[in-house]
């Protein structure tokens, strides 16, 4: 009697299976993508990030860490004063670097910038450290925004948007860098709303734009 048919089919159907659970137990999270540019041409009006304001608490639970095989063992991410300095380090650099790829901070005309507030309503991190120092995963933020006049004190524009990052199979690259990608869909969302770039193209200086 042979043994060697089933012991294969044994063999295969436990790495289908293995395949399955990791597959199943893969972090993610919420998808957004990057709308396109509403800026053309030359600004008039500069915008710079000035306030930045988050509504989490030491301790309180922001997403979840996973590692082993199949991403199997769980663990709570918290936020922390080491995730808020990588945010108000991160989200400010980005908001300048989509803003001048976009043409936004060196515009031709004079006035002060328009002062920029941003608050960070919601993070989620699902990350799975695999080994050699890899991971996958992905990070998402929803973000609101306000608009100040310098002239006038009076908020001129506000609006939501969200951002998302993910990594679909191990791969060696800070976490940092993850959080950084999802901001910058954020503020590329930002940058896509008309009602924002009106504002640095205005065709009337007097128009006041409001988002929800």
């Amino acid at each position: 009697m042979s043994f060697a048919r089933p012991h294969a089919i044994l063999i295969a159907a436990g790495l289908l299976l293995g395949s399955l659970a990791a597959h199943a137990d893969t972090p993610s999270v919420k998808r957004v993508d990057a709308q396109s540019t509403a800026l053309a041409g030359t600004m008039t009006r500069a915008a710079m990030l000035t306030d930045l304001h988050t509504a989490f608490a030491d301790g309180e639970r922001i997403g979840t860490l996973r590692s082993g095989a199949a991403c199997g063992a769980t663990a709570d991410r918290e936020w922390s004063e080491l995730v808020r300095q990588r945010v108000e380090s991160e989200l400010p650099s980005v908001f300048h670097d989509e803003l001048a790829k976009a043409g936004g901070m060196f515009p031709v005309g004079g006035g002060a910038p328009l002062r920029v507030q941003a608050f960070l309503n919601n993070i989620d991190v699902q990350v799975c450290q695999a080994a050699a120092g890899t991971w996958q995963g992905g990070f998402y933020v929803q973000v609101s925004w306000q608009i100040v006049s310098p002239e006038s004190g009076q908020v001129v524009y506000q609006a939501s948007t969200e951002g998302s990052f993910m990594l679909n199979q191990p791969r060696r690259m800070a976490t940092a860098t993850g959080l950084r990608e999802a901001f910058g869909v954020a503020v590329r969302n930002l940058i896509a709303d008309r009602r924002f770039a009106a504002l640095l193209q205005p065709a009337d200086p007097r128009r006041v734009a409001l988002a929800y």
